[in-house]
């Protein structure tokens, strides 16, 4: 039997939360900058490494409201006795109401072929920290869900000296959404330090073809890895420059006593 998960599995991107909407922007849409075809066979996103050919039309990109489309993410589901193995994978459509679909952006996420049982659900996205179930939830034909927007939902937690309590960040409004800012190719958000994705915001900017003179305040419009609050823009210096996004979140995060600007912020996936 097919597996079908969740009605639908739930989940903000913090980068791109509007507090004031309770929603997440949707201007890579609206802009017409997201791809149809599912950008993780792309080298950039080599950490997350899916070379699935689904597709989303135009039709689907013309919706708005709540259910408009935000970006695309990975749904993975992975073995109930060994979390660090992926069964399956495929990639999927996220609303503005955090809600993860088929790529006709109505129908649950639906895995063809699969056994009914137990998995970890964990939803993963090209420049957020990825999250995970704390542990296999029972998935058969009959749709189940996960809401990982609601802090009472557990979540997995690595074991080792990288583990943390907090998978995702807690907004004010008490509701949860992934870590934004990974701008480089690996699982972590760091602002200072070897490998921050500082560098990463300002390397894309300075080396962007357009950016002839090499301007710090120079912006990249598109669909780019190092557009952290996903309004279409890549800003590494000025008004709503996406670096201020990366320092309040590692300044905030709950286990950073010392507030410390080279805290690393772990994505709690095995």
């Amino acid at each position: 039997f097919p597996v079908t998960i969740a009605s639908h599995p739930r989940v903000f991107l913090y980068g791109a939360y509007v507090p004031t909407d309770g929603l997440m922007r949707d201007n890579l849409r609206s802009n017409g900058l997201l791809p149809f075809l599912q950008p993780y066979q792309l080298p950039i996103y080599q950490d997350i490494g899916y070379a699935g050919t689904e597709t989303v039309s135009p039709s689907v990109l013309s919706i708005s409201g709540a259910n408009a489309i935000v970006d695309w993410v990975i749904v993975e589901l992975r073995s109930p006795s060994n979390p660090a193995q992926t069964i399956l994978r495929k990639a999927a459509l996220i609303q503005r109401d955090g809600d993860v679909v088929e790529t006709d952006g109505v129908q649950p996420v639906t895995f063809m072929g699969a056994s009914a049982g137990d998995y970890y659900v964990a939803v993963r996205h090209r420049n957020h920290l990825a999250v995970m179930s704390a542990t296999p939830l029972a998935l058969t034909p009959i749709v189940s869900g996960i809401d990982f927007t609601l802090p009472t939902t557990p979540t997995y937690r690595l074991v080792d000296g990288n583990g943390s309590a907090f998978a995702q960040i807690v907004m004010p409004n008490g509701r949860t959404a992934l870590w934004a800012g990974n701008a480089t190719v690996d699982r972590r958000i760091i602002f200072q330090g070897t490998t921050n994705d500082v560098n990463g915001v300002f390397n894309r900017i300075i080396s962007f073809p357009g950016n002839v003179n090499q301007f710090a305040n120079y912006i990249v419009t598109g669909y780019d890895r190092a557009d952290l609050n996903l309004d279409g823009q890549t800003i590494y210096q000025g008004t709503g420059n996406d670096n201020n996004l990366l320092f309040m979140q590692v300044l905030s995060h709950p286990e950073n006593i010392f507030t410390a600007n080279n805290f690393i912020i772990h994505q709690q996936l095995p």
